[in-house]
């Protein structure tokens, strides 16, 4: 004879197994897609790609303006950013000193830095982007006229940081950049604005 008791008791262990059964599926369907997800962006996308280009440095103040030579391997955390290490050298065509005109002189930098991009699927990718690190001006000598004691310039190393905005298109990269570098040890301002052109390999889509 069935119960009430027997009923009720049925009635719950139905549900409970419903449940369980419906849940297990649901867990699964959103691991499948979660895991499809990082799939896909995986491998529409290359993590690692390095920067390299060329590009024109003008100083503010007693530089002259030169040209610049950059390399920068970079990672992507995610579609929106990227961390990179940026090596730079620019070549100026020297200072005026006194009466004296020194020849060419290097600013070399090292830095970490961080891009964020607002339109990370487009073909057209703007970005903006900042790092901070170390301007290194190495030291040298300059001859002078007769009877004039040479001039020696020491080496300087300041702590910088650089501001950025640019654009990718395919694997085409245009920036302009604001780097901030403190000054010289004859306190000679160093800071400068550049234009610079180049191409990446690695990146984009696979």
């Amino acid at each position: 004879m069935c119960t009430w008791d027997n009923r009720v008791h049925f009635f719950y262990y139905f549900c409970c197994y419903t449940i369980n059964y419906n849940m297990k599926k649901i867990f699964f369907a959103i691991l499948f897609f979660t895991c499809g997800m990082t799939t896909v962006q995986a491998q529409d996308y290359q993590p690692f790609r390095v920067d390299m280009g060329l590009g024109f440095g003008l100083p503010f103040e007693d530089y002259n303006p030169g040209f610049i030579m950059y390399l920068e391997p970079k990672y992507a955390l995610n579609t929106h950013f990227s961390a990179g290490l940026r090596g730079e050298m620019l070549w100026t065509g020297g200072k005026h000193l006194l009466d004296l005109i020194l020849p060419t002189t290097f600013i070399y930098s090292v830095m970490p830095t961080a891009d964020y991009y607002i339109l990370p699927k487009a073909l057209f990718r703007p970005f903006a982007g900042a790092g901070l690190g170390a301007y290194i001006i190495p030291g040298e000598t300059v001859e002078t006229t007769a009877g004039t004691p040479a001039y020696t310039q020491p080496t300087r190393t300041n702590f910088g940081v650089m501001a950025r905005l640019g654009v990718d298109v395919w694997h085409i990269r245009l920036s302009a950049e604001y780097n901030y570098a403190g000054k010289d040890a004859d306190d000679f301002t160093l800071n400068y604005i550049s234009v610079k052109a180049g191409f990446f390999i690695g990146g984009g889509k696979r």
